[in-house]
């Protein structure tokens, strides 16, 4: 994705869950499964496919987790409720860089690439 493409997309979300997460700058990783996830530098936000129970590991180090598939009454929503963890569902590119810096505005819905 270039810089061009990085600067257009923005999705507006399905918000399944309200935590703790506030809107401003912050940075992310995209991961398949828990053995991605690098528990020594976490990040704030996880971009994932679907909601994997077995993502449920990696709670304690997040805030936000941004799905392409999932439901307000999967498993994984409602356990991160429990845990004050934002749920988004947004269309995220497949060509999105595995990390980087997202921009979100709560008020708005809209998730972005900075």
């Amino acid at each position: 994705m270039n810089s061009d493409q990085k600067n257009l997309w923005q999705e507006h979300y399905e918000q399944f869950t309200i935590g703790k997460l506030h809107s401003g700058e912050f940075l992310y990783r995209c991961v398949q499964n828990v053995l991605e996830f690098d528990q020594t530098s976490p990040v704030p936000i996880v971009f994932v496919d679907h909601l994997d129970p077995e993502l449920l590991l990696i709670f304690p180090y997040i805030q936000c987790m941004v799905t392409r598939k999932g439901s307000v009454l999967s498993h994984l929503s409602i356990l991160a409720r429990e845990y004050d963890i934002t749920v988004f569902c947004a269309d995220w590119p497949v060509t999105m860089p595995k990390s980087g810096r997202v921009n979100v505005n709560i008020k708005r819905n809209v998730i972005s690439i900075c």
